[in-house]
């Protein structure tokens, strides 16, 4: 019996220690197959990260923002699809007899702003293969609950445009014959013996101060027989009336401006939104011939190039001063929830010739006066009027201009552009456009309202455009990022999970092979001190 207990036990064992070894020669293969398999996983997933999500998202994103025929981005591209803020802000003089007298410079106070929803539409005329050719036309809508406690029947004392607009066209072509304006002003302005006159902003701003053309005789039929050839656009002849009137934005009202081509980004996604002509034509005419700031690029503002990085700038087209600005980057931020890239325009834009010599191009034959002066610009050849440009409040400009024109206040996030843009897809998220038109004011030889005038840079009207774009229009933007950044996220869970995995196996391995640090492991115990082999020992 205890040799039958004895073989039994043996076998017993033998069954235990073959169990053993198949058991563990298993583990040794199921932790190597664990450990490919992590290996395998991880590299699928730093494939999928690196190289299928990004080249996926370059081609989706560059679907987007195509403007392809019948295209969601064509369609808002045409239809703005909501409206800018334009905030107007009105120069008030507060001292017009000492100005007129020429024994102060004006001091002036802030009021507005006046706010209107602004709408621009773009009107197709031709579909090319890598470009759209387009009229655009621009309407506004007054927004009495934003503008109040400020109304358009506020009264503002300011210059009058309309009558030293007057004699500088006179005085342009014909100078001896200024001395008779003053006979024509009683007809033309009936009541007004100053050129700082008192004015409803309603009027100034868009209802139109009346030039009455109707009974005018001699030197005022003179004058409103030239206002057809001669009167820029902010002066206009009534219909059904022989008179004109002046106002600063009704032209702008449901004009078509253009055409414009510009670049659909079908054959460079890099081009989409790049302007490549107006009026049919490369150049803006309107600065030194050939030069760099007479060449028309740059985007309108609406549509910019995808894939943008911090280091590269941005340029954009603003009609109204007839000038290419280019943005650079400033700092990343976030706003609807994306991250946003925020360009601002570089404070040597308006540097003088001296400070920055790429503006000379600006610079025109007998317009060349501000040239030497920071922060400011004679825009009279693209306004077709005696119009100086400014940041609002002079901001960046020499101190002499805030010398003379008292109350200005400038501050940097106030009073300068920005654009933020989602890098990704070019999309604009939100934008400020601050611009500021002055006109030059000085004594005219033989117009007797302006004979002891005190001179100098004198600022009219500040104006603002901004933008927000709202969630819901922002949508479509989204969801390719929202995918991408989950595709992304679920890339990077996957690789940390396989590596955690991977060396978890490599680890048991070691362990059941007694390999390197577990070599002196002994049935799930580190032998003692005392017993493990010396170094060098056999």
């Amino acid at each position: 019996m205890e040799v039958k207990a004895s073989k039994a036990t043996i076998w017993l064992q033998d069954c235990r220690r073959e169990s053993k070894k198949i058991w563990s020669d298993l583990k040794h293969k199921n932790c190597v197959r664990l450990a490919i398999l992590s290996i395998v996983v991880l590299l699928a997933a730093l494939f999928v990260y690196l190289v299928a999500v990004p080249t996926i998202s370059r081609l989706v994103i560059t679907r987007l923002v195509q403007l392809k025929n019948d295209s969601d981005m064509l369609s808002r591209w045409l239809h703005q699809p909501e409206p800018f803020l334009t905030k107007i802000y009105l120069w008030n003089v507060t001292n017009a007899v000492g100005v007129i007298t020429g024994l102060e410079s004006p001091a002036f106070s802030q009021v507005g702003p006046y706010v209107y929803e602004q709408f621009t539409e773009k009107i197709p005329i031709e579909f090319k293969k890598d470009s759209i050719v387009y009229m655009s036309r621009t309407n506004y809508r007054f927004r009495k609950d934003l503008t109040e406690p400020a109304s358009l029947d506020d009264i503002v004392v300011t210059l009058n445009v309309g009558l030293y607009g007057a004699a500088i066209l006179v005085e342009s072509f014909a100078p001896s014959m200024v001395s008779l304006i003053n006979d024509a002003v009683p007809t033309l302005f009936p009541g007004i013996d100053s050129i700082l006159n008192p004015v409803r902003v309603g009027a100034y701003l868009f209802d139109g101060i009346v030039l009455h053309c109707g009974d005018a005789e001699g030197t005022a039929a003179m004058v409103c027989n030239a206002l057809p050839e001669y009167a820029p656009p902010t002066i206009r002849k009534l219909e059904n009336s022989s008179d004109f009137a002046f106002s600063f934005l009704a032209h702008k009202i449901n004009n078509l401006r253009g055409p414009y081509e510009e670049n659909r980004g079908m054959r460079d996604i890099m081009q989409v939104g790049n302007l490549m002509k107006l009026n049919n034509k490369t150049q803006l005419e309107m600065w030194q011939p050939g030069s760099q700031c007479d060449q028309l690029h740059g985007s309108d503002t609406q549509t910019f190039p995808p894939f943008l990085h911090s280091t590269d700038s941005i340029a954009i087209f603003i009609s109204d001063i007839c000038q290419v600005l280019s943005l650079y980057f400033e700092n990343e931020d976030y706003l609807q929830g994306l991250l946003v890239y925020k360009f601002i325009l570089s404070e040597q834009w308006l540097n003088s010739v001296a400070n920055n010599t790429e503006n000379s191009c600006y610079c025109l034959e007998g317009k060349d006066q501000f040239c030497q002066h920071n922060g400011v610009r004679d825009i009279s050849q693209c306004m077709k009027a005696p119009v100086v440009m400014s940041l609002p409040h002079f901001y960046l400009g020499d101190p002499e201009f805030r010398n003379y024109a008292r109350g200005m206040r400038p501050h940097r996030d106030l009073h300068t552009s920005a654009l933020y843009i989602e890098p990704q897809t070019g999309t604009p998220v939100k934008a400020a456009k601050r611009i500021q038109f002055n006109m030059n004011l000085r004594r005219i030889e033989g117009f007797h309202l302006v004979q002891n005038i005190s001179e100098g840079l004198f600022p009219l009207v500040w104006m603002e455009e901004t933008i927000l774009l709202s969630n819901e229009v922002l949508g479509s933007v989204k969801l390719p990022l929202t995918i991408q950044w989950a595709v992304n996220t679920a890339c990077l869970v996957l690789m940390a999970v396989a590596l955690m995995v991977g060396c978890s196996a490599l680890i048991v391995f070691l362990y059941l092979s007694r390999v390197g640090c577990f070599r002196h492991v002994v049935s799930n115990q580190v032998m003692p001190l005392s017993q493990q082999p010396s170094v060098g020992s056999s």
